[in-house]
Protein backbone atom coordinates (compact mmCIF):
# COMPACT_ATOMS: atom_id res chain seq x y z
CA UNK A 1 0.00 0.00 0.00
CA UNK A 2 3.19 2.23 0.35
CA UNK A 3 3.44 3.06 -3.30
CA UNK A 4 -0.41 3.80 -3.57
CA UNK A 5 -0.13 6.25 -1.28
CA UNK A 6 3.01 7.59 -2.36
CA UNK A 7 0.84 8.01 -5.92
CA UNK A 8 -1.76 9.68 -4.21
CA UNK A 9 0.47 11.82 -2.55
CA UNK A 10 2.49 12.92 -5.12
CA UNK A 11 -0.52 13.63 -7.44
CA UNK A 12 -2.36 15.20 -4.52
CA UNK A 13 0.76 17.75 -4.39
CA UNK A 14 1.30 18.08 -7.50
CA UNK A 15 -2.23 19.42 -8.27
CA UNK A 16 -1.93 21.69 -5.48
CA UNK A 17 -4.52 19.97 -3.66
CA UNK A 18 -4.37 19.63 0.32
CA UNK A 19 -4.66 16.84 2.46
CA UNK A 20 -7.33 18.43 4.13
CA UNK A 21 -9.26 19.21 1.31
CA UNK A 22 -9.09 16.02 -0.39
CA UNK A 23 -10.44 14.47 2.54
CA UNK A 24 -13.57 16.44 2.15
CA UNK A 25 -14.29 16.63 -0.88
CA UNK A 26 -15.23 12.95 -0.96
CA UNK A 27 -16.40 12.89 2.33
CA UNK A 28 -13.66 11.12 4.36
CA UNK A 29 -11.04 12.33 7.72
CA UNK A 30 -8.67 14.15 7.20
CA UNK A 31 -6.13 11.52 9.01
CA UNK A 32 -7.47 9.04 6.79
CA UNK A 33 -5.64 10.56 3.63
CA UNK A 34 -2.41 10.69 6.09
CA UNK A 35 -2.24 7.04 7.09
CA UNK A 36 -3.55 5.89 3.53
CA UNK A 37 -0.62 8.58 1.89
CA UNK A 38 1.61 6.71 4.82
CA UNK A 39 1.40 3.56 4.02
CA UNK A 40 -0.79 2.78 6.99
CA UNK A 41 -4.00 1.68 6.54
CA UNK A 42 -4.52 -2.08 6.94
CA UNK A 43 -7.09 -2.32 4.59
CA UNK A 44 -7.24 -1.38 0.80
CA UNK A 45 -9.72 1.37 0.15
CA UNK A 46 -13.25 0.36 -0.67
CA UNK A 47 -14.01 0.00 -4.60
CA UNK A 48 -16.07 3.54 -3.89
CA UNK A 49 -13.53 5.52 -2.24
CA UNK A 50 -11.11 4.53 -5.15
CA UNK A 51 -13.21 5.62 -7.86
CA UNK A 52 -13.94 9.30 -5.55
CA UNK A 53 -10.07 8.99 -5.24
CA UNK A 54 -9.67 8.72 -9.04
CA UNK A 55 -11.84 11.49 -10.63
CA UNK A 56 -10.85 13.82 -7.64
CA UNK A 57 -6.87 13.00 -8.68
CA UNK A 58 -7.29 12.32 -12.21
CA UNK A 59 -5.69 9.20 -12.02
CA UNK A 60 -6.58 5.87 -14.08
CA UNK A 61 -7.96 3.30 -12.12
CA UNK A 62 -5.32 1.16 -14.00
CA UNK A 63 -2.67 3.31 -12.30
CA UNK A 64 -3.95 2.87 -9.03
CA UNK A 65 -4.59 -0.87 -9.28
CA UNK A 66 -0.87 -1.17 -10.17
CA UNK A 67 0.29 0.73 -7.37
CA UNK A 68 -2.19 -1.45 -5.35
CA UNK A 69 0.48 -4.63 -6.94
CA UNK A 70 -2.19 -5.70 -8.63
CA UNK A 71 -0.98 -6.54 -12.02
CA UNK A 72 -3.93 -5.16 -14.57
CA UNK A 73 -4.04 -8.65 -16.53
CA UNK A 74 -5.73 -9.64 -13.29
CA UNK A 75 -9.05 -8.20 -15.16
CA UNK A 76 -9.80 -10.33 -17.52
CA UNK A 77 -10.49 -9.08 -21.37
CA UNK A 78 -13.69 -7.36 -22.01
CA UNK A 79 -14.57 -7.67 -17.98
CA UNK A 80 -15.57 -3.97 -16.81
CA UNK A 81 -13.31 -2.46 -14.76
CA UNK A 82 -15.36 -1.39 -12.46
CA UNK A 83 -17.07 -4.60 -11.52
CA UNK A 84 -13.58 -6.22 -11.15
CA UNK A 85 -13.23 -3.43 -8.32
CA UNK A 86 -16.44 -4.67 -7.01
CA UNK A 87 -15.32 -8.30 -6.57
CA UNK A 88 -12.15 -7.27 -4.88
CA UNK A 89 -13.20 -4.86 -2.25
Amino acid sequence: MTEFGELVKETRERKNIRAYDLAYSIGLNPSWISRLEAGSLTHPPAPDVMRLLSESLGLSTASMFEAMGYAMTDVAPGKDVQARIAELG
